[in-house]
């Protein structure tokens, strides 16, 4: 509604100088102009006054800015001289269209614009009229506020909220509120699965009322009840739900007591949640943790718990129980022929002729491949013995079919006694893993019973000692070196041009223990690859610092089981490669049994080591029983005379004769001999004369020690 009252303006800094006013009043009015100004000017609010006509007449800064003007360039434009893609309103002027109608104060809480930049703003704006005494509008005031900041925040919070009722709607757990007297202020998620009764409204209502009447909730109200009223933190309260196709969930219960600032009880904040997966995981997990994956059969871990368990009751109950060992005879034929399918299968069905064969009270376990273990709990000799025979009997009778193939497979067993005398666990394991072993020597698919006096027992375990012995140097570097010359017999005052290293063992008590004592038992349980990785290793490195610049040889030994690694090939040329070592200065020697034993495999190493410059002796020749027909086949450089031809070469005539056709042999095919065991000068004289190259013994030089 248009004013008609007399139009009023503000005048300008010249209309002043133009009223005949004093010049202090005049003064003072500017003053006062420039103060207003400078005032609204420092407001982060927009401030504007409008006339009747809708153009500014003041404005401050803020608004200014916003409109892309200074403050004396607004001043007297209205919305019709200000482009429109500037200030794009979208509620301004019917706000201010209402506010001239009614003449009343209006304040819009969220008025929106785009300013200058194309950026959505959010206002909080008052406007409000001014009259005149005739209570005619003369002036329109808006003073908005930038609430872009709070509004988003807001927003946020909305979107918030509103995630988090989703998730709690469509989450499996259940979250819940209870307000000062225990009744449900917010409950989320299928709660009406736990009640069973969709018509019920939850909010309001109290647990009780909630869940009483429930056929399906299994619940301890009364426990629960003095929860509550205790005001205290819930923790693992658990409640189990029944289902009409009588599968049960475990659900458990877990909330936060709420007090105000002033330490008033307001309520619980909990959630209620199923733990039957996890129950489930956790039950299969500690299942898993005790049981072998494929037959179901406990595991070596658990065996040895329960074995320890048995052998405390033997001691309390003073009643003997029996360990039996079992390794299958022949089962590496089933894996190799028919696949490890075929092995898995025969394995879970053998497992089913053990356990038939045993009470129900006694253990069955699983100790390794094709290894098992039987705890019979209180169960005299005479009794075990019966069991095993029967084991050993329906195995070797059982015959597996796979994929049109049959095998046989059968079982040795080792038997050890647990009575008041046994030592420990590990003690009666390690006897029964024995008597297994000596079950096999015997021929297999046996049993064979430990005891105390039985050599063959003893002499096994003074070799588990050694692999103890073994794993320890290893694993703290003491193992050492040692080295001894090879000579050249032509001409003894020359430098030593060759040394072959030997390894020794320093047990924990500092006592050495020599190669024949620790290489058989290392071969025997398949620890002499790591044995000889060791060796090479630390041989480099020594050779290295001490010889890196001149053309003494060094050599090592490798074991048959070595040649015959896959990897051992990568493993030499990588160590050649990290110590920058001359493969010219290294020479590997082979026994002559190994070699004959993996011919195949020791020509390939053999091939592919002489191709980069490595040397190769062959070790003990002589020893075997076809040394010269395997000779022609194997090239390499050295040929090696066994001692036992050597040593009695002064005396026996027909050493002497193998002696020197062994070097011609070797002369032959362009090989240099050494002879070993030379322990005298008499000897020396004697192979100098047959032409034998080098020689190695005590006679020439002793070993020493070099790491």
């Amino acid at each position: 509604m248009q004013s008609t009252s007399k139009k009023i303006s503000i005048p300008n800094d010249e209309e002043f100088l133009e009223k005949p006013l004093q010049k202090v009043q005049i003064d003072q009015l500017i003053k006062d102009k420039k103060l207003l100004q400078e005032v609204i000017d420092k407001v982060p609010n927009l401030i504007s006054v409008r006339d009747t006509e809708g153009k500014f007449v003041l404005v401050n800064e803020a608004i200014a800015k916003m409109y892309g003007f200074t403050t004396k360039e607004l001043i007297g434009k209205g919305n019709n001289d200000i482009p429109r893609h500037i200030w794009k309103m979208e509620s301004c002027i019917e706000i201010d269209t209402l506010v001239k109608q009614s003449k009343q104060e209006r304040i819009i809480l969220e008025e929106t614009i785009t300013d200058k930049d194309g950026k959505k703003l959010w206002l909080q704006t008052t406007k409000q009229p001014l009259f005149d005494k005739s209570n005619n509008e003369i002036y329109e005031l808006g003073v908005s506020t930038n609430i872009t900041q709070h509004r988003d925040a807001k927003e946020k919070l909305i979107q918030s909220e509103k995630r988090f009722k989703d998730f709690a709607e469509t989450a499996a757990n259940i979250f819940w509120e209870l307000d000062k007297d225990l009744n449900y202020s917010y409950i989320s998620g299928a709660i009406f699965n736990l009640i069973g009764d969709c018509s019920i409204y939850p909010l309001g209502k109290s647990f009780e009322s909630l869940f009483s009447n429930s056929k399906k909730c299994d619940f301890d109200f009364d426990a629960y009840k003095k929860i509550l009223l205790k005001r205290k933190n819930i923790k693992n309260f658990t409640f189990n739900v029944k289902y009409e196709n009588k599968e049960i969930d475990i659900f458990r219960v877990n909330a936060k007591s709420i007090f105000n600032e002033k330490n008033e009880f307001e309520g619980y904040r909990g959630v209620i949640r199923s733990i039957t997966e996890e129950k489930s995981l956790l039950e299969r997990i500690a299942y898993d943790a005790k049981h072998d994956s494929l037959t179901g059969l406990v595991n070596r871990n658990e065996f040895e718990k329960q074995l320890k368990r048995v052998l405390n009751a033997v001691k309390d109950k003073n009643e003997d129980s029996i360990l039996c060992y079992l390794d299958l005879d022949h089962f590496k034929v089933v894996n190799d022929a028919a696949g490890h399918a075929a092995g898995d299968n025969l394995l879970i069905r053998l497992c089913q002729i053990l356990e038939s064969k045993i009470r129900a009270s006694d253990i069955v376990a699983r100790l390794g491949g094709d290894e098992f273990g039987i705890i019979l709990e209180g169960c005299p000799l005479t009794n075990a013995v019966s069991v095993c025979e029967n084991i050993i009997r329906e195995i070797n009778q059982y015959v597996f079919e796979w994929d049109k193939q049959k095998f046989k497979v059968g079982v040795s067993i080792g038997v050890a006694i647990i009575n008041e005398n046994s030592t420990n666990e590990a003690m009666i394991m390690s006897q029964a893993d024995m008597a297994c072993y000596r079950a096999k020597e015997l021929g297999r698919n046996q049993m064979h019973i430990a005891h105390t006096n039985d050599t063959a027992i003893i002499e096994r375990s003074s070799e588990f000692t050694y692999v103890s012995e073994i794993n320890d140097a290893l694993n703290n570097d003491r193992l050492f070196l040692m080295r001894q010359p090879i000579v050249s017999i032509s001409n003894l005052d020359d430098e030593i041009p060759h040394y072959e290293v030997l390894s020794r063992i320093l047990d924990a008590k500092g006592n050495i223990i020599s190669p024949n004592e620790f290489i058989r038992v290392a071969e025997r349980y398949g620890m002499i690859t790591d044995v000889d990785r060791f060796v090479i290793s630390k041989a480099f490195r020594f050779h290295r610092q001490e010889y890196a610049e001149s053309d003494v040889v060094i050599s090592i030994n490798l074991s048959g089981n070595t040649v015959s690694d896959p990897y051992i090939l990568e493993f030499i040329e990588s160590e050649l490669e990290a110590t920058q070592l001359k493969p010219e200065s290294v020479c590997f020697e082979i026994t002559e049994t190994a070699a004959i034993s993996s011919i195949k495999k020791a020509i390939n190493i053999i091939t592919k080591l002489k191709a980069i410059g490595v040397k190769f002796a062959l070790d003990d020749f002589g020893s075997g029983l076809s040394s010269f027909g395997y000779l022609k086949d194997l090239p390499v450089d050295y040929l090696k005379i066994d001692g036992a031809f050597v040593k009695n070469i002064v005396e026996n005539d027909k050493d002497r004769a193998i002696v020197r056709s062994i070097n011609e042999v070797a002369k032959a095919m362009g090989m240099q001999t050494i002879a070993e065991f030379v322990e005298n000068n008499n000897i020396l004289d004697i192979l100098k004369d047959i032409g034998v190259d080098y020689a190695q013994g005590y006679g020439v030089g002793k070993p020493e020690r070099v790491t």
